[in-house]
């Protein structure tokens, strides 16, 4: 009998790096696998009923949106740690970056003018620690 073994290469798979959710308001969260030790839903109860996951978590939103002449973020960090927002266009080209520096774990407000840039949509992205937070903002003129 003979026996025909045949190998194929196959690229090197990339493992999922972060957990992002996709909230109803627009706002993304992404967490990093290797921080989370447990994490379940019951969707009977909804996320809001688990208070001690939600103050483990970045928090971003942005408002007015659509903006005109600014846009204000509020931010909520969970822990103290460097501050980065950044907004990019919809092409992903980084259009400002923002180092707030080291803060601490609480809440904030940053005040953005965007008298600078043209009509169209943005993707604000804040960074503290490892977790990253996103949310798309409409600026029209």
């Amino acid at each position: 009998m003979l026996t025909v073994m045949a190998f194929m290469a196959f690229p090197a798979l990339k493992a999922q790096e972060n957990l992002r959710i996709n909230l109803d308001d627009g706002t993304v969260i992404e967490i990093p696998l290797n921080e989370i030790q447990k994490l379940t839903f019951d969707l009977t109860t909804a996320l809001d009923q688990r208070p001690e996951l939600l103050k483990q978590l970045l928090k971003l939103k942005a408002y007015p949106n659509p903006a005109k002449d600014f846009v204000t973020f509020d931010y909520s960090l969970p822990e103290q740690g460097k501050v980065l927002i950044e907004i990019f266009n919809i092409s992903g080209i980084r259009q400002q970056s923002l180092d707030l520096g080291l803060q601490q774990e609480g809440d904030y407000q940053y005040r953005w003018n965007t008298l600078h840039l043209s009509s169209g949509t943005y993707i604000c992205r804040i960074q503290q620690n490892n977790q990253i937070v996103s949310e798309k903002i409409i600026v029209k003129k």
